[in-house]
């Protein structure tokens, strides 16, 4: 487990090489009957091919304990595959409190299986933590006597206290999650325990009590990067708000532990203050630390500043060399093909990314990049989908019903996709001032593509310019928006300020 922790914290976090650390740790790979797992993590391609090949492969007779979160990590699990691994890990459970906990934690199993896992938990070790902790997270009904239990361990337990006090968050009952998150962090020192204590007041709307409380996280002490991340949510609502220049220190700091998300936000705040050369020098030097990135590529195409040329190059080289794992690679090619404005290179790319290729947004993207425009059935049979997946809003990342999307989808089935200036953008001009600031961002980008397609071009500037006044500066749609107005010759000198963001 150390070995396969370090190799793949040395590649994704440090993006180091790996090969001298995994030489060395090769008795110990060697001697596992999964070890060659590590591997998925190594500096050469080909050997990060084999080990995906067997580490798919792998159909365990026999499961240790031990081995389930290391599994957890590592195979793509389906539901099925899962369920009957944990099957066969059934079947080794020792009687040990560390055992059953272990087990309770990483496998699935319906109700009746569960109770009767956690009734032999009760049996073994009646005040282990993880009792509680299950059944709050699969949301069951207390026994008799369970509360008094919770609130009892939730006093000696930090894992405990944080799991009863995101509940309460959860239920909006802030001053109960504000005790119960206090104590936590405080028993933990953990900067994550933290930052959801702080969440509190930020739900509250106390922003300087937000502040007070990440800035004694970084009163404790600094494990891993868990003082980049405090100071990168700081940076973050500060950026969102409009206050670019007090965020910027705090996004420096956590820049220079070589965090990736502290590179983003100090360049995002470089940009906010109108810094081209010095935001472009932060995400070159993050795109050396990290290659394949996108923001580098995107900063130079949303701005117009920068050498967009190299940035590409550079991005496409990575990526064709096969030295990314998948999720960063669909991210590349889907970035590259997005901004080129390809729906057939867009749908290629998000092949292994079918959530994201399922967003309503993402399935209206596609349709109005697509030349020719479908029409008829197959125009009718696209929009039916983005309606219904709009209404429904239950895929990832859609984050409830978006009825923004649903209206356009309904107004393009009225009028069709031919250039002939026939759309209303009234009433979802209208409907995108009540939007929060994100959801806005999304459908005048989306709008501006309509109507450049019915050569409206006054008016797609418009919308696309009301995008860039997102404080979410790296906001795909909003990206897509400034690369529309540079490649029409605007400067980003004239870009329009930017206003704090809503609905956060």
């Amino acid at each position: 487990m150390a070995v396969y922790d370090r190799a793949k914290f040395e590649r994704l976090q440090y993006g180091v090489p790996t090969d001298e650390w995994l030489a060395a740790a090769r008795p110990i790979i060697d001697l596992h009957p999964y070890g060659d797992t590590a591997l998925l993590y190594a500096s050469d391609p080909a050997v990060r091919g084999k080990a995906t090949e067997t580490t798919l492969a792998y159909r365990p007779d026999v499961l240790e304990q031990a081995m389930l979160p290391f599994f957890d990590r590592t195979i793509p699990f389906d539901d099925k595959r899962r369920a009957t691994l944990g099957r066969v890990a059934a079947r080794f459970v020792d009687d040990t409190a560390g055992e059953l906990a272990r087990f309770l934690r990483y496998t699935t199993a319906d109700e009746e299986s569960f109770d009767y896992w956690q009734s032999r938990l009760r049996q073994v070790s009646p005040n282990c933590p993880m009792i509680q902790l299950t059944a709050i997270a699969r949301s069951l009904k207390p026994r008799p006597g369970d509360e008094d239990e919770i609130a009892r361990q939730a006093e000696q337990f930090a894992s405990v206290a944080a799991k009863v006090g995101r509940r309460h968050l959860d239920r909006k009952e802030f001053d109960e999650a504000d005790a119960l998150l206090e104590r936590a962090a405080k028993l933990s020192h953990d900067g994550q325990t933290y930052q959801v204590w702080a969440e509190v007041h930020a739900q509250k709307g106390d922003d300087r009590r937000w502040l007070e409380v990440l800035e004694a996280a970084l009163e404790e002490p600094d494990f891993g990067l868990q003082h980049a991340s405090i100071r990168c949510a700081i940076a973050r609502k500060l950026l969102h708000a409009g206050k670019a220049e007090q965020a910027l220190p705090y996004a420096g700091q956590a820049a220079r532990t070589y965090s990736g998300e502290g590179i983003d936000l100090l360049a995002q705040c470089q940009e906010a203050l109108r810094k081209w050369d010095r935001a472009e020098a932060v995400l070159k030097a993050g795109f050396e630390r990290y290659p394949g990135t996108v923001g580098w590529y995107a900063f130079c195409r949303r701005t117009g500043k920068g050498d967009a040329r190299a940035a590409e190059t550079q991005l496409r080289q990575v990526l064709e060399s096969g030295q990314l794992d998948r999720m960063r690679a669909t991210e590349a090619g889907y970035e590259l093909a997005r901004l080129a404005g390809d729906a057939t290179a867009m749908r290629r790319a998000l092949e292994n990314a079918p959530a994201v290729a399922a967003h309503p947004s993402t399935r209206l993207l596609f349709l109005l990049n697509d030349q020719p425009p479908p029409t008829g059935a197959a125009l009718k049979e696209q929009l039916d989908g983005v309606i219904a997946a709009a209404t429904a809003g239950d895929g990832p990342g859609v984050g409830g019903p978006r009825p923004e999307l649903v209206a356009l989808a309904k107004a393009l089935a009225d009028v069709g996709l031919e250039p002939a200036g026939r759309l209303d953008a009234a009433p979802l001009r209208a409907l995108a001032a009540k939007l929060d600031s994100r959801k806005r961002c999304s459908l005048q980008y989306l709008l501006g593509l309509v109507l450049e397609r019915e050569g409206r071009d006054d008016e797609a500037v418009a919308e696309w310019t009301e995008c860039l006044k997102l404080a979410d500066i790296t906001y795909s749609m909003r990206t897509l928006a400034g690369a529309k107005l540079v490649a029409r010759g605007v400067s980003a000198d004239d870009f329009p300020p930017l206003e704090p963001m809503t609905g956060e």
